[in-house]
């Protein structure tokens, strides 16, 4: 290794990652929000901190149940999901979420979580879907 290396710290990698990461208490309470995060959902880190993850984010028909899984959490320790997830304009967006149980060096329980917007990719698979029954039926239609 040089000894011209940068020095790459974690700071820099979770400021700097395409993924949103978010840390919340275990009733939902966003206590970190990175820059991703940001660009995602549209609130700043200043606007989010302190409120509530499901209220600022989750769409309305699907905020108890999130608050389940949230809790779940806490509790189980993991989660790994797709669901939807609404930005500040509005518009609504897929993600693949990873939830982690935490406990801090003062036994503050927290929850980090991972979002991957995977919007494009849902509209492909479901157009390849789409196609695929399309060409069957065409395929089933000849003589």
């Amino acid at each position: 290794m040089s000894s011209h290396a940068p020095i790459v710290t974690a700071d820099f990698i979770v400021d700097n990652i395409a993924d949103a990461l978010i840390a919340v208490t275990v009733d939902g309470a966003i206590i970190f929000w990175n820059r991703a995060a940001e660009h995602m959902f549209g609130f700043s880190g200043k606007e989010a901190m302190g409120r509530s993850i499901v209220d600022l984010i989750v769409p309305n028909e699907l905020r108890d149940g999130e608050r389940h899984r949230i809790a779940d959490t806490a509790t189980v320790g993991a989660a790994t999901f797709e669901s939807v997830r609404a930005r500040r304009d509005g518009t609504t967006i897929y993600v693949d979420i990873s939830m982690q149980g935490q406990t801090s060096d003062d036994r503050q329980r927290y929850i980090t979580i991972c979002m991957k917007d995977v919007t494009r990719l849902k509209y492909l698979r479901e157009a390849a879907v789409i196609e695929a029954q399309f060409r069957g039926l065409l395929e089933a239609t000849r003589w």
